[in-house]
């Protein structure tokens, strides 16, 4: 398969995001749980190419932004996602602002 320009950067961001979950010695599991805004038939190449690149598997749903958010936001005592990914920065602020800490510090993303 052959990323476009735009599908470059997506996995290298991905790559980026997912690098701090995967440097953790904490990882208990072969695997990261994803909201995605990013729509389907952009995410699944990227995860995909994740992957075969780390031997991670990535388990996602795919949500609006709005939607996205909403759970982060619901689940904040209890996430259960590692990562959001993609999307506007301000569905990624408000998160933040809203649970204190970033959409990718998971309590399995941080203990140890």
């Amino acid at each position: 398969m052959s990323l476009t320009r735009r599908g470059a950067l997506g996995l290298a961001a991905l790559l980026l995001a997912l690098a701090a979950l995967a440097a953790t010695p904490a990882r208990a599991a072969e695997t990261v749980n994803v909201y995605s805004i990013w729509p389907e038939n952009w995410a699944r190449p990227m995860f995909e190419e994740f992957e075969k690149a780390t031997g991670i598997k990535v388990n996602f749903v795919r949500f609006s932004s709005g939607e996205a958010l909403a759970r982060v936001i619901a689940e904040k005592t209890n996430p259960r996602v590692d990562v959001l990914f993609g999307g506007p920065v301000e569905t990624h602020a408000a998160g933040i602002t809203t649970t204190g800490r970033p959409p990718s510090s998971s309590p399995s993303s941080s203990a140890g």
